[in-house]
C-alpha cells in the first residue's frame, strides 16, 4: 500500500493499487432505499436533465447553470432538516 497526499495531509489516503471491494448487495439496497438518498438521487437528475438540454443546445448554458444554483440553494434548507 502507499500513502497518497494530494499536497494537503487532511486529503490523504491510503491506495492499495486495486479497486475498492464492493458493499454487500444488501447494503447496497438498504442504501439506494433511505428516503434522503432518494430525495438527492432525484435532485441529481434534475441537474443533469438540466445541464443537458444546455449541452444540446436547447437552452442557455448560463440560465441552465444558474438553474441548477437555485435548485441547491432551495433544497439545502429541506434536507438538512431531513437528515
Amino acid at each position: 500500500m502507499r500513502k497518497s497526499c494530494g499536497g494537503n495531509s487532511t486529503s490523504c489516503r491510503l491506495h492499495s493499487g486495486s479497486p475498492l471491494p464492493l458493499p454487500p448487495r444488501s447494503v447496497e439496497e438498504k442504501v439506494l432505499s433511505d428516503p434522503l438518498v432518494q430525495v438527492e438521487l432525484r435532485r441529481q437528475q434534475d441537474d443533469m436533465t438540466t445541464l443537458q438540454a444546455a449541452a444540446a443546445g436547447k437552452r442557455n448554458m448560463h440560465s441552465a447553470i444558474n438553474d441548477v444554483r437555485e435548485r441547491a440553494r432551495k433544497d439545502a434548507p429541506h434536507l438538512l432538516k431531513i437528515a
